[in-house]
């Protein structure tokens, strides 16, 4: 499944590149990149720097949002989840969390404590409903903050028993596990309490790795970020490294 997955980012990649041309007219421009993709039952939802596009597996049709067609407010779309009732949420670089049903478009791009939200790079579901997210605020005088915070009933808040968190993409596993890599380690969060897994209380080889994702039998699957790079699985005992063979196939 995940060389699956990485197969078809790479071709979604290539179709993108092809064919999608950016709107001057909405601060956009630069090369169209894929940042992200859902697949449910009747759709595969792509997120891209390009807006987003909704393929129908059924009659093979394609369809494309962005903001000169539709309610999006940017197309530098940096990632994507959609839930069970098919609510499709996008982080948007500099305009904070959209929610679209369908056919209406909804933003959040405030924190419940007032700050301006600049962007939201990453998000994971929690085991409640709701989402985890890694995104910008405020902090004043300019600077910038990117903590772990949360999305639940239509409000983004902090997550204030988290003061440090990884920065390399976010998944969560089956049991509602947060999970993020760094330069520092594998950050895992419980809802209540911060793990890191490096070196020193793991096998791993290095501790700068970046989260690729997570598998039903709760491995998160992850990148060594070492000039080789390599792929393993870890389900918060055991690293286990795939076959050079994979890694080779997924770069």
């Amino acid at each position: 499944m995940i060389r699956y997955l990485l197969s078809f980012l790479f071709i979604a990649a290539f179709y993108l590149e092809g064919i999608c041309i950016a709107p001057t007219t909405c601060n956009y421009s630069g090369a169209v990149s894929v940042s992200g993709m859902t697949i449910d039952n009747d759709n595969i939802w792509i997120a891209s720097w390009g807006g987003l596009k909704k393929f129908n597996i059924s009659n093979q049709s394609m369809t494309h949002y962005d903001c000169s067609n539709s309610g999006l407010l940017s197309n530098v779309i940096e990632c994507i989840y959609e839930d069970s009732l098919r609510n499709i949420y996008l982080g948007l670089k500099t305009d904070g969390l959209a929610i679209f049903d369908g056919t209406n478009w909804k933003y959040i791009d405030t924190l419940v404590t007032g700050e301006k939200i600049s962007g939201v790079s990453y998000m994971a579901p929690d085991r409640n409903g709701g989402l985890y997210l890694l995104a910008g605020y405020s902090l004043g005088s300019g600077s910038i903050g990117y903590p772990l915070t949360h999305y639940q009933n239509g409000q983004i808040s902090k997550v204030t028993s988290v003061t440090q968190f990884g920065s390399y993409r976010l998944t969560s596993t089956p049991d509602g596990d947060l999970w993020s890599g760094s330069s520092m380690g594998l950050y895992r969060f419980d809802g209540q309490t911060v793990t890191v897994y490096d070196t020193s209380n793991s096998d791993f080889p290095l501790n700068a790795m970046s989260v690729l994702g997570s598998d039903d039998s709760g491995r998160v699957w992850l990148h060594i970020n070492s000039v080789l790079g390599r792929i393993c699985t870890f389900d918060g005992v055991n690293v286990v490294f795939c076959p050079d063979s994979i890694t080779r196939d997924a770069a």
